[in-house]
């Protein structure tokens, strides 16, 4: 009996050791099982600084929306301010007025009134500036002390223009000088080219006629209608502007400004600083270039 027992343990010594041989380096089918069936992974918690402060996204605030400026025009006075064949306000001031809002960073928005009204319409608050190629200092304008200007956007002087190939500055007293009769221009040659040939006719038209036909050597008038009907296909081919500008206010005024209340001081301040921005950018020059073929500052 005792042998029995002893060859019983000799027995399950020896199988216990070929079932460790054979599983040697394999997972136990006990365990596979277990593991197989524990497949999720829990991630280390992390937790936010204490410092923190988390929002809820609904109670986010968009800032406030910028309020558009409001500028008034009379859109009937091209290539200054007018409308297209869709009826679209278009022109330098207009353009000018959509790049002082990008400047400032506000909506724009564009109203139109007969030139006689746009003044009382400031003053009403319909608007909040005025674009409308008024002139700085104007005699027609008689509230001042309500209405105030921004520095220029563009200037006024007056300017000689001759046939390409003609007209000599250098001598002016042997050349006929055709100017529009009654305007200022013609006082300005009266009072500092004295001795000058002068041919007075009613019309800037007719002047510039005259000077394409070669029946004066030169024409003096302002600037800029000037630049006008010289980027017209006839008129630039035959004729140029020579010389330089001549400023004198007291002939050809300070400008054309923007117009504001009195009382909108800051207002005045931010549209003379994207004037300022405008002209140092090339922005301004950029604007005048289909009008003008230049800038009119």
């Amino acid at each position: 009996m005792r042998f029995l027992i002893f060859f019983n343990l000799i027995a399950i010594i020896v199988i216990g050791a070929a079932l460790a041989r054979m599983y040697q380096g394999t997972p136990l089918p006990w365990r596979w099982s277990y593991e197989s069936t524990s497949t999720t992974k829990i991630a280390p918690s992390v937790s936010a600084p204490a410092h923190s402060l988390v929002i809820p996204e609904e109670s986010a605030k968009a800032p406030p929306a910028a309020q558009a400026l409001r500028f008034l025009t009379e859109g009937s006075y091209p290539p200054f301010n007018g409308r297209d064949g869709a009826g679209k306000l278009v022109g330098y001031d207009i353009d000018m007025a959509n790049a002082i809002c990008q400047h400032l960073q506000h909506p724009c928005d564009i109203e139109t009134r007969p030139w006689k009204d746009l003044l009382p319409a400031l003053r009403q608050r319909e608007g909040d500036a005025v674009i409308a190629s008024m002139l700085i200092g104007s005699p027609a304008i008689n509230d001042k002390a309500q209405i105030v200007f921004s520095n220029p956007y563009y200037t006024t002087p007056g300017h000689f223009a001759a046939r390409r190939g003609g007209g000599n500055l250098a001598a002016l007293t042997k050349n006929t000088i055709v100017v529009q009769a009654g305007s200022t221009h013609e006082a300005f040659l009266k009072a500092h080219f004295p001795a000058a040939r002068r041919l007075a006719v009613k019309t800037l038209d007719e002047a510039e006629q005259a000077l394409a036909e070669r029946r004066a050597d030169l024409l003096f008038a302002d600037r800029n209608a000037l630049l006008i009907w010289l980027e017209s296909k006839e008129a630039g081919t035959c004729c140029q502007l020579v010389g330089g500008d001549y400023t004198d206010p007291e002939y050809f005024g300070a400008g054309a400004g923007i117009a504001v209340r009195a009382g909108d001081k800051t207002l005045l301040a931010e549209i003379n600083k994207a004037l300022a921005e405008m002209a140092r950018d090339g922005t301004e020059s950029k604007i005048a270039r289909p009008y003008f073929g230049r800038s009119i500052r």
